[in-house]
């Protein structure tokens, strides 16, 4: 495949890297038939190929991010249809790991519950490719309550208002905010600039589905052969990074006291951790065998134990298990 270079930038010259199958898998009456998973497989492999290429491009406005796909075929925890197929890149497994706990959902509905993917729970830099074209901006999972929180109440703190509202500023005139499978404009060019923030933190405040904010690359451009859909997304997706670092919580960029809440959780299980003996009942919390009761029948030096599993016996970290 041959390859042109355009701004600096990587482009494929000489074909489209989608086509109108890989479209019109999402189309509506297709998202609940498993009758097409083949067809969304495909879809998903070329989306996945193009975001290898738009993260080659992005460089260091994405270090420290990591990348998730979502599901292709209907199953229960995407309420058993598939309205695209979304690329999403937010926080790592480490900094995943801190907001567990409070990632968990609270909610016994069936569309939440089993809402647990990273896409689901955190906020990130995505795309989505849909049947009218390919979605580039942020996404807030439905069930990123953190993330949801730490935006709403920077974008409201009387300090960082005009910042914020500065940055919205700068998103694209024809940015739109999508609900599920539902999306409308921000009316860039219609309303004031505190109007349009603030239609974007109602979106954000939102609970019953995912919101994301971004703009739509159209399927013609996407299919046409001389078009550089790649250099499209990044910029688009470049347009949107600093809002997204503005409001992305951080132990750094902490509005909702969530610092005082981890630390106090910390503590508490430390304290739990260090009261553990010998006979005890633990549950193991990482790796292989996560999730999974055992007995600790010794320590194995400074900051390990023997725990025994079934018929089993494994060594884990003194960190990795919870004393039940």
């Amino acid at each position: 495949m041959k390859r042109g270079v355009k701004h600096g930038r990587m482009t494929i010259a000489d074909s489209p890297p989608f086509l109108i199958d890989h479209l019109d898998a999402y189309r509506q009456e297709k998202w609940s038939s498993m009758v097409h998973n083949l067809s969304r497989m495909k879809a998903k492999d070329a989306l996945l190929a193009f975001a290898d290429k738009v993260e080659a491009n992005m460089g260091s406005t994405i270090d420290g991010l990591q990348r998730y796909a979502s599901d292709e075929m209907p199953n229960i925890s995407n309420q058993k249809r598939v309205e695209s197929q979304l690329v999403t890149w937010c926080r790592g497994e480490d900094a995943r790991a801190r907001l567990k706990s409070l990632a968990q959902k609270t909610s016994l509905q069936e569309a939440s519950v089993f809402a647990i993917a990273p896409h689901d729970q955190h906020l990130g830099v995505a795309m989505m490719l849909r049947d009218d074209g390919l979605f580039c901006g942020l996404y807030f999972g439905s069930q990123a309550s953190v993330d949801r929180s730490n935006t709403t109440k920077k974008a409201s703190a009387s300090w960082s208002k005009e910042e914020t509202r500065a940055l919205v500023d700068a998103f694209p005139d024809e940015t739109m905010l999508v609900f599920g499978p539902k999306s409308e404009m921000l009316d860039g060019n219609n309303v004031s600039s505190e109007e349009r923030t603030n239609r974007l933190l109602e979106a954000v405040q939102r609970t019953d589905t995912s919101t994301a904010v971004g703009v739509i690359i159209p399927r013609d451009d996407l299919l046409a052969a001389n078009a550089d859909p790649c250099g499209q997304a990044v910029a688009h997706l470049e347009r949107f990074m600093p809002f997204f670092t503005h409001v992305l919580w951080t132990p750094e960029n902490d509005h909702i006291g969530l610092g005082k809440v981890l630390k106090a959780q910390k503590d508490e299980q430390q304290q739990r951790q260090a009261a553990v003996k010998s006979g005890d009942k633990v549950r193991i919390t990482t790796g292989m065998f996560s999730g999974q009761l055992g007995i600790v029948e010794a320590q194995a030096g400074s900051n390990k134990f023997k725990v025994k599993v079934g018929k089993m016996t494994v060594v884990v970290k003194t960190t990795e298990v919870i004393p039940l």
